[in-house]
């Protein structure tokens, strides 16, 4: 496992969510070559979203 800290301004972090809600499987299989890639591409994502929701940032 690896922890990555980052310091972010409320407007990055706010940015950050929103870009997470908004991609899609789609994009990232588009600039991947492998469904495999894409899958854990979209699970770290996803991991990434959870952290910023946890921390106030969840976009609706």
């Amino acid at each position: 496992m690896v922890t990555i800290t980052i310091p972010l301004t409320e407007e990055q972090a706010e940015s950050l969510a929103q870009f997470c809600k908004r991609i899609g499987y789609g994009t990232l299989r588009s600039h991947t070559t492998t469904d495999d890639d894409a899958y854990l591409m979209q699970s770290a994502i996803v991991t990434l979203q959870k952290e910023l929701k946890f921390q106030g940032f969840d976009p609706r």
